[in-house]
């Protein structure tokens, strides 16, 4: 296994029948690539390393007082189409 952790490479064999070793390495790596045919197939991360990307690489932005604005009347025009009736009659009435 000294091998693998200097290359940061597991198979998916490996990942099989070793995982216990290979969730290890991949806390102590913070990620390992997955192989499958001698092809990358899946990049395995450690949670640190997950909520490390989550919080700083893709952050939560808050919509500005105009999105607010448009969202409320989006949610409040949406309202209404539901509850909007069209006469059936009135609806097909060019087909005649």
């Amino acid at each position: 296994m000294q091998k693998i952790i200097q290359n940061k490479y597991i198979s998916s064999t490996d990942l099989k029948n070793k995982t216990k070793d290979v969730l290890d390495i991949t806390e102590s790596l913070g990620e390992v690539f997955i192989m499958n045919n001698n092809k990358p197939r899946a990049v395995l991360i450690s949670v640190e390393r997950y909520n490390y990307i989550n919080n700083f690489h893709i952050p939560e932005v808050e919509p500005d007082d105009w999105e607010k604005q448009s969202i409320e009347n989006y949610i409040m025009n949406e309202k209404n189409w539901k509850n909007e009736y069209i006469d059936e009659d009135e609806f097909f009435r060019w087909l005649k």
